[in-house]
């Protein structure tokens, strides 16, 4: 990933998010990424926008093999991040969206499952819960923590800094 081209993407396609974060205490957090960084992982966390299902949906349809400019700008950002380390997180989501079968069939061989998409997670079951009635405990390989850089509208600033998103 060459700064000019992620500054020059940033600018063009993601110029809110961009504002959000130079207008926000983000703008400190963690030094070691920039501000054009900080706008595409804060640009995957808004809910308004759908970065995060176009990138996500593309890397189903091709069983990982088909990412957007966007989608190696993230996992490049993501690369920079130090591991979340904790044992386990939790995920809640709603049966729609979920091949339930797949992940008890999984369970039952002891077998791991890869998903080939950039999943949300939370360190907190509670929190977890509060997005749909099936919820999993993934024991992550790789995961990173991104609370600083949400986008969430949430009223307390606690709830906030609950959630994690995960790659697995």
């Amino acid at each position: 990933m060459r700064n000019m081209e992620l500054e020059e993407y940033v600018k063009q396609n993601l110029p809110n998010a961009l504002n959000s974060i130079i207008q926000s205490e983000r703008v400190n957090e963690l030094p070691n990424l920039t501000i054009y960084e900080k706008a595409i992982i804060f640009a995957y966390t808004d809910a308004r926008s759908n970065q995060h299902q176009t990138l996500n949906e593309r890397l189903w349809a091709s069983r990982g093999t088909e990412i957007s400019d966007f989608g190696l700008f993230l996992e490049a950002i993501l690369d920079k991040l130090e591991p979340f380390n904790k044992l386990m997180v939790f995920r809640g989501t709603q049966e729609a969206y979920c091949d339930v079968k797949k992940y008890i069939k999984a369970y039952e061989n002891k077998t791991i499952v890869t998903e080939y998409a950039f999943l949300s997670a939370s360190k907190f079951q509670v929190v977890a819960q509060g997005f749909g009635r099936i919820l999993f405990r993934i024991y992550g390989r790789n995961g990173k923590s991104i609370e600083k850089y949400l986008n969430l509208k949430a009223k307390k600033k606690s709830f906030s800094k609950e959630i994690r998103h995960l790659r697995l």
